[in-house]
């Protein structure tokens, strides 16, 4: 048999290894996506920002059109809404309403707070209102006795009442406004456009109530606010705005004061009317607002009333007087007075109070007996130089303080005789005060100047005043300017083994300087290969230098080994008939064999008939520097399965036997006798001997057959 060969080509597998990366993906994210919706899910319900009121998850309650209690719990809107109910919204335990950016339009009724209950109303996006509400105590909210109502943002707005148009704080009950707004409500009988005290508590540390209105000339107090009760200030509050009759009213106090319970922000702005005035209408001031002006935060609605401090440091509304020439510095000669004045006006009688600081007006005190309008003080000594004086006017609404003043005092200066210099100018300083006398700047020259040469180090001289000898600035050492050397000229040229000298010479002061040149040495660049390389080793290379000397330099050409150029191999089988063997021969060296095995697949070819045997394919392949060969061959191996004969007729194939006797009737003839025969000898048909004589038919032509074989190629 003479094997066959091909080569065979590498498969690329990637399908499945992709689809399982798509799966994995998949499902990462999808886990991903359900941790993320359980850690929304796990949120406090403070936490939720707008937008996120969509559920009636984390506790929170949608409050719907036909919602007429809020028992204890959080509500929000999921959307505008129009309240259905005939009678208010109650509130009972402790209630917490958002807004959610959304309208709540109460249709003529309000929201009620009673005992015991506490409401908590904010906007946890923007544009949040409650509108549309109306009732005879609070159009948009009732406070009653014992119960608690909390602002921290939306808006109450578009509601009337006949008194509160917008909150409505009953006797005992407490609001405590901390930001949002109240705006544009209406009372059309009573006080309090926005908000309406009545033997309540107000607490407002910040949010507006602006552009609320009362109707009624003579009993509307309080466009804005009307306070009847108590009330806490702080923070950037602004009641702003607001109208009585059509005439701004914001904050009506009556006989009630303002209790300043934390500092005021920049932006508090709060316009006010009492009863009572001139008079003072806050408390706390000094302990929250000390060295702040209370008309930066405070006007006077109505009448023309001020705001301003008495001498006690009170905050008054009432008629100030007013400074129209503020005391100004003063100038003297040590041991000289000095005299200043504040001229005043307002409510008459005026009273005078001067005071002194001496720490740049952090601390002042009042001075004995200075009380007019002008204040001289005694002899100046140079310690008072510096200190500062102000008068504090005050009428029958307050008192009013001038502008501070400074005293400068000097002294007849005692120049010293030598002169006193820094970088900038020179002086003769006053040996009393320190004082700069007779100060000029300097003038300046350069003395010390050298020159630099090729060898030798220069200087660039100082700058000094030719005045006072002061030195401005100090020179600088110029290097030597070193030679200016020419180019360097070969007087010996250097070759590939001998050095050789060169010459420069300086073109400023003619020194010439000599050097050697070493040896180039041979340059070896260009290399050619020998052509001497064999399978397993490296060749040789030669180059010539390239100076033109003439040497030349051979070295090992390192990676030129050829290797082997195995051809298509000779196929056999092994001498025990288990293996094929692939026989190699490199082209360029036939002395270099190889030979390599593989135990080969057998495999039917052909089934076997009853007068025919049956083939066997067998097949291997071998692998050489990564080029697969592989061989086939076929053998008539698998005995022929011989007739079986029933009445004749073989009942594998159909054939016929062409002995067969068919069994006679018997009849009257005589009996044959019978034949000797060999009992060695198998009859006709005995399937022993059909059998036996197959087997060797195929043993001889397995012998006899050789494998036929083909090449692969890859």
């Amino acid at each position: 048999m003479t094997p066959n060969v091909r080569r065979n080509e590498q498969l690329e597998v990637g399908g499945a290894r992709s689809r399982n990366r798509l799966v994995a993906a998949a499902l990462s994210l999808s886990l991903l996506l359900t941790a993320l919706v359980v850690a929304a899910l796990a949120l406090p319900a403070t936490a939720l920002a707008a937008g996120e009121h969509d559920s009636h998850s984390n506790g929170w309650t949608e409050l719907t059109a036909d919602t007429t209690t809020l028992s204890g719990g959080s509500y929000y809107l999921f959307g505008d809404v129009e309240y259905t109910g005939t009678e208010s919204i109650t509130v009972s335990g402790e209630v917490i309403l958002c807004l959610n950016g959304q309208k709540l339009d109460l249709k003529g009724q309000h929201i009620s707070v009673g005992s015991g209950a506490s409401l908590t109303l904010f906007d946890c996006s923007t544009g949040g209102v409650l509108t549309g509400g109306s009732g005879s105590k609070g159009g948009g909210v009732y406070v009653g006795g014992g119960g608690t109502f909390t602002m921290t943002g939306g808006s109450i707005a578009g509601n009337t009442a006949e008194s509160g148009g917008g909150v409505y704080v009953d006797e005992g009950g407490t609001f405590t406004m901390e930001d949002g707004s109240i705006n544009n409500n209406q009372v059309t009988s009573g006080g309090g456009g926005g908000v309406m005290v009545n033997k309540g508590s107000f607490t407002l540390s910040g949010g507006s109530i602006t552009g609320n209105a009362t109707s009624d000339a003579t009993y509307g107090y309080g466009g804005g606010v009307c306070l009847y009760g108590t009330f806490y200030l702080s923070g950037d509050s602004i009641i702003q705005n607001n109208t009585k009759a059509g005439a701004t009213d914001n904050l009506y106090l009556g006989w009630n004061t303002i209790k300043i319970t934390g500092s005021l922000g920049e932006n508090a702005r709060i316009g006010v009317t009492a009863e009572g005035v001139p008079r003072s209408f806050i408390s706390g001031w000094s302990d929250y607002m000390a060295g702040e002006n209370p008309a930066d935060y405070f006007s006077s609605d109505g009448d023309a009333w001020d705001i301003g401090l008495n001498a006690d440091g009170d905050v008054v509304l009432g008629s100030l007087c007013t400074i129209i020439t503020q005391p100004a510095d003063k100038s003297v000669i040590e041991g000289k007075t000095a005299t200043f004045t504040v001229n005043a006006t307002g409510s008459e009688p005026l009273s005078y109070q001067w005071q002194q600081s001496i720490d740049n007006g952090n601390n002042w005190t009042n001075i004995a007996s200075a009380n007019a309008a002008e204040y001289t003080t005694g002899e100046t000594t140079m310690d008072m130089s510096g200190n500062q004086y102000r008068c504090v006017v005050t009428g029958d609404g307050g008192a009013v303080i001038s502008d501070p003043a400074t005293l400068t005092v000097a002294h007849a200066h005692k120049p010293a005789s030598d002169w006193s210099s820094d970088a900038d100018g020179h002086w003769h300083e006053c040996a009393a005060c320190g004082d700069r006398l007779d100060y000029a700047g300097h003038m300046r020259t350069v003395q010390n100047e050298k020159k630099a040469t090729c060898t030798d180090e220069g200087y660039t001289g100082d700058t000094v005043c030719s005045v006072c000898g002061y030195v401005i600035a100090k020179g600088e050492t110029i290097p030597a300017a070193g030679h200016a050397w020419g180019a360097w000229a070969a007087t010996e040229p250097a070759t590939c083994t001998e050095d050789g000298l060169e010459a420069r010479t300086c073109a400023a002061c003619g020194r010439t300087q000599t050097r050697t040149v070493p040896a180039s040495g041979h340059s070896f660049t260009s290399y050619a290969s020998n052509h001497d390389a064999t399978c397993t080793e490296d060749g040789t290379e030669t180059a010539t230098c390239d100076n033109g000397c003439g040497a030349t330099h051979t070295r090992p050409d390192e990676g030129s080994a050829l290797g082997h150029a195995w051809g298509e191999p000779a196929w056999r089988w092994s001498d025990d008939g288990e293996e094929f063997v692939a026989s190699f021969a490199c082209a360029r060296d036939a002395s270099h064999t190889l030979e390599l095995t593989a135990k080969p697949t057998a495999t039917v070819a052909s089934e076997p008939i009853c007068t025919e045997p049956g083939t066997t394919r067998y097949y291997a392949e071998v692998e050489l520097d990564g080029v697969t060969y592989a061989a086939e061959a076929t053998a008539a191996d698998i005995p022929a399965l011989d007739h079986r004969f029933e009445d004749g007729v073989c009942t594998v194939c159909g054939a016929k036997d062409e002995g067969y006797v068919a069994p006679q009737r018997p009849d009257p003839r005589p009996e044959p006798e019978p034949v000797e025969t060999d009992p060695e000898l198998p009859a006709t048909g005995d399937a022993t001997a059909a059998g036996l004589l197959g087997a060797l038919a195929c043993a001889g032509a397995a012998l006899a057959t050789g494998a036929a074989l083909r090449r692969r190629s890859r």
